[in-house]
């Protein structure tokens, strides 16, 4: 029965097609306050990274995503890719969502089953009709039949939906967030969320983050040491591949890369790309 929902399993931590997490030793601090916020049950429900593109939200995501399942708390995450067209879809990533929260929770599992079951058509309805049906009514029910909490919902990029208006509007985020929260902003739900700052979003999203939520820029957190830690060990990989001298590359060099990054990691990423392509020894 499930199968109706067709999710996009590309999209999810489990896909094949799913992003790296940061490297080892970097955005620690960041990464801890968000499994700090997810364990505080009086903290508010939403933890809104905002950041410039390029600046590693998605790997943070990532990262937080994979500390939570390790640590044995439910989450439920999805992955949205303007590059890929169901990736982007307002209705796949609900249904998607929907099909992820039966995978982890039976209770869930038994919810979804059901609505699918009862209305052959769910899957066609409006979104608002769907999100109440697939994902609230079956977070509902899990926190009826248990006490033990929480479960985090991740979405990663709500800008690179096709309709980033409509997901994060009253058919969707709007209404799942108050519903799920509570007057106290202290719900057992937890919603993390990415996106750039972009102000179709911070207008849907600010009225709940100033109540409910918190909001992080990452574009304004320090990132030169981290920055420097990714290029100085995948520029250390590469000369043992490549059996280069041991002073390559220069201090000089390395300094010049760090600064030329600033807070972008997608250009440190781009750049060791590019070296680890380039068939001939990199100088």
């Amino acid at each position: 029965m499930l199968e109706k929902l067709d999710p996009v399993i590309s999209g999810t931590a489990q896909g094949r097609d799913a992003p790296s997490g940061c490297m080892e030793d970097t955005r620690e601090q960041l990464l801890r306050d968000i499994i700090e916020w997810v364990n505080n049950p009086t903290g508010p429900c939403v933890f809104w990274l905002s950041g410039l593109a390029g600046t590693g939200k998605t790997a943070v995501t990532r990262s937080v995503a994979d500390r939570l399942a390790q640590a044995g708390i439910i989450v439920v995450s999805f992955f949205i890719s303007r590059h890929s067209g169901r990736r982007n879809s307002l209705y796949d990533i609900v249904h998607t969502l929907a099909f992820e929260l039966a995978r982890v929770h039976e209770t869930a599992r038994a919810i979804i089953i059901k609505a699918l079951e009862r209305d052959a058509r769910l899957n066609q309805l409006n979104i608002d009709e769907q999100v109440n049906r697939l994902i609230f009514e079956p977070l509902c029910a899990i926190f009826a039949a248990s006490r033990n909490g929480p479960i985090v919902l991740v979405l990663d990029a709500l800008d690179e939906c096709n309709d980033p208006a409509a997901l994060v509007g009253d058919g969707c985020l709007a209404k799942l967030i108050p519903a799920l929260c509570g007057p106290t902003g202290t719900g057992k739900v937890k919603l993390f969320l990415t996106s750039r700052p972009l102000a179709t979003i911070g207008e849907e999203l600010e009225p709940f983050i100033d109540r409910l939520g918190r909001e992080v820029r990452l574009h304004e957190i320090p990132t030169t040491d981290d920055i420097r830690t990714y290029l100085d060990r995948s520029l250390h990989d590469i000369r043992q591949i490549r059996k280069l001298p041991a002073n390559w590359p220069s201090a000089i060099d390395l300094n010049s890369l760090v600064h030329r990054a600033g807070s972008l990691f997608i250009y440190a990423a781009t750049v060791i790309r590019h070296i680890k392509e380039d068939e001939y020894a990199p100088h």
